[in-house]
């Protein structure tokens, strides 16, 4: 008698199977074919557990951010740390799980650096996004409940910051990646680059939050992600 194979298990294989074959030859250039080439399975064994490419990269996607998502809501429901303390808790770990998870990261992105990839990434960063929303909201409402946050629309407030953070990302991202482009990088000049907007952010969530001044604290989080310090 064979032995039985995990499902979850054998459906992971696919899926680092496929990132490889995508980093590799690009997703365009990419077909089913490749993928059950080189798992050597039948196509029916395939579309057991997908049923296209895009299916690939959306389950690619939900496995890498499964973890974060999973301690973002135990976060939530942590005792012993006040709603702001979360919130900032909750930068050093999604910043921390980045730089720890840095390599496969980078190839889930390669996929979308073709420009016919980028409606498939929005759909991608869309579903996340709501993933996140109701623990991001949760820590919101309750730290108005407490009288550490501004009492205004919750829903709206964690909407906006969600859309804020996104930008602050890409912005930092790009920061580091102009400044690797040169021939011989200044890292001083890049770190002061980044201090600068990170300060900026903080006050900016500081007064959408209503928080005291020096409440929000993200800086050194993102200084140690970006710089490997």
């Amino acid at each position: 008698m064979s032995e039985r194979i995990d499902p979850k298990q054998r459906k992971m294989e696919y899926l680092e199977t496929a990132l490889e074959l995508f980093n590799e030859k690009g997703y365009e250039k990419t077909t089913i074919k490749d993928i059950i080439n080189a798992m050597g399975v039948s196509k029916g064994a395939f579309y057991h557990y997908f049923q296209s490419k895009e299916d690939i990269i959306e389950e690619i996607s939900d496995a890498y951010a499964e973890r974060v998502l999973r301690q973002t809501q135990e976060l939530v429901n942590r005792q012993g740390l006040s709603p702001t303390e979360k919130i900032n808790e909750l930068f050093k770990m999604v910043q921390g799980y980045k730089k720890s998870h840095s390599e496969k990261r980078q190839k889930i992105k390669n996929i979308f650096q073709e420009d016919q990839n980028l409606k498939l990434q929005r759909r991608i960063m869309t579903k996340l996004r709501n993933q996140m929303m109701n623990s991001v909201l949760k820590m919101i409402e309750d730290g108005v409940k407490a009288g550490e946050f501004r009492n205004q629309d919750i829903y709206e407030t964690t909407d906006y910051l969600l859309y804020v953070i996104q930008g602050l990302n890409r912005s930092i991202e790009e920061i580091v990646t102009m400044e690797f482009k040169k021939e011989a990088p200044d890292l001083n000049a890049a770190e002061e680059k980044m201090r600068k907007k990170l300060k900026f952010y903080e006050k900016m969530f500081e007064l959408t939050l209503g928080t005291e001044e020096g409440a929000i604290q993200i800086t050194e989080v993102y200084l140690d992600r970006f710089l490997e310090r």
